[in-house]
């Protein structure tokens, strides 16, 4: 590789590192609070994070069953649409890039550019709810539709038959819209492949699709399976695009007078697809016109702990997943790429405002698809610690402080084979309203 080509590469890594580090989306809604008169403490744990009983509301569709549920019932303020934003400074760098003045270390800061999540969201009539979240709103001016779903609840008078259509989030062991943290690292097993293999799927990038979900009284027995065509894939030719398929099932305990207040047990797993081939025009793919789909698979287990009061508990959640990409997914492979990985990471919440966290996230290649290539070439890891303090709970709004540092590893991704770490230092207002 000339010099220069290498310098174009560290800029595109430059300039991904950038995109990766911008803020996920998350998701509040006083809305809701503002409909039935609750404070915004009546669902979340630690906000935005739900507790048992903002779990149960969202699984029954947004909806309490007690009869005031329908529009026509609540105060003529009541309107179902809330603003979300996170003004913040954020300082970025990343170890190893090559540069023509050898490899360094690059590192920016500043006041972010201010984006918005606007969320629309509740009930039509009854066990009818929906969601709507155009996100962006940036001085890119770029704006998209990253959720928008339509759900039928308790179809037959069973809490067990609810089935929604459109966009949405997966349901995940640990939402990737509704995390403690706001720096983009995320949950890396979530996103983690084989190394070298083409698929992108993300298990938490909302998809395009139909999910079935039940559930018990309380949510404390659940199910899901969402069947979708694989968000961000080039398409394909196929009656369907490019499908995939999760699935999640929980089981949930509660404790009364006891160390440990509620504990939950899950498992997981997701089957997708990704093109191969392509008709070309002119030597370029043509969108929507992939071939020759192949298989990537992940599954799952989860454990989550609840210690202390339920208003204000030590919550401990650790995930653990494999995965696999078909070699035709990796170029050069001769075998399958496999891997393993998860997260563990807790919270306690000093009071019903303030909240400290943290997580390790690791994943690791268990068999290359190049069999040439390293054992450890492009595993992962990544450790993050937080505080939020909220200011202001109310049923009208929240805003909170949020401090946070981020670091995650590559494994032999920098200049000259080196592993490259990229640091988040971030601290801002989150506000809702």
């Amino acid at each position: 590789m000339t010099r220069r080509a290498k310098v174009v590469l560290a800029a595109w890594a430059a300039l991904t590192v950038t995109i990766v580090l911008a803020p996920p989306p998350a998701r509040a809604i006083p809305a809701f609070a503002r409909k039935y008169g609750l404070r915004c403490t009546s669902c979340h744990e630690a906000w935005p994070k739900l507790n048992d009983f903002g779990r149960a509301f969202r699984d029954n569709g947004y909806q309490m069953l007690l009869g005031k549920d329908d529009t026509v019932t609540a105060t003529p303020g009541y309107w179902p649409v809330s603003v979300r934003l996170t003004p913040h400074y954020e300082y970025n760098e990343v170890t190893n890039q090559l540069t023509d003045q050898g490899v360094k270390k690059l590192g920016t800061g500043g006041v972010a550019g201010i984006g918005m999540d606007l969320l629309t969201a509740g009930t039509v009539v009854n066990n009818v709810s929906f969601l709507v979240v155009p996100t962006g709103f940036a001085p890119d001016g770029v704006v998209t539709l990253e959720s928008a779903w339509v759900r039928l609840d308790n179809l037959f008078g069973s809490s067990w038959a609810n089935v929604k259509i459109g966009k949405h989030e997966v349901d995940l062991p640990v939402s990737a819209h509704r995390p403690w943290n706001l720096s983009s690292t995320g949950y890396l097993i979530y996103g983690f492949h084989a190394s070298g293999s083409i698929s992108s799927y993300d298990m938490g990038t909302n998809q395009r699709g139909i999910e079935y979900m039940g559930h018990d009284r309380g949510s404390l027995n659940r199910v899901a399976v969402s069947v979708f065509d694989v968000e961000d894939s080039p398409g394909s030719r196929h009656v369907f695009d490019t499908p995939g398929v999760y699935v999640h099932a929980t089981h949930e305990w509660i404790f009364d007078n006891a160390p440990i207040s509620e504990a939950k047990l899950g498992v997981f797993g997701s089957y997708t697809s990704w093109p191969t081939t392509f008709f070309t025009d002119g030597g370029q793919p043509i969108p929507g016109t992939g071939g020759n789909l192949e298989p990537s698979s992940k599954y799952g287990v989860e454990g989550q702990l609840w210690f202390g009061p339920p208003a204000t508990p030590f919550h401990a959640i650790i995930v653990f997943a494999h995965g696999q990409d078909s070699k035709a997914l990796i170029p050069d492979a001769t075998q399958n790429g496999t891997f393993n990985g998860g997260f563990f990471e807790i919270g306690y919440s000093l009071n019903l405002k303030t909240l400290i966290f943290g997580r390790y996230d690791i994943c690791k290649n268990s068999r290359q698809g190049v069999v040439d290539a390293a054992q450890n070439l492009n595993d992962q890891d990544a450790h993050t610690i937080g505080l939020r303090h909220t200011f202001s709970f109310t049923n009208r709004s929240e805003y909170a402080l949020h401090v946070e540092y981020t670091s995650v590893r590559t494994k032999g991704a920098g200049a000259n084979g080196l592993d490259t770490r990229s640091n988040t230092y971030f601290a801002g207002i989150d506000f809702a309203y």
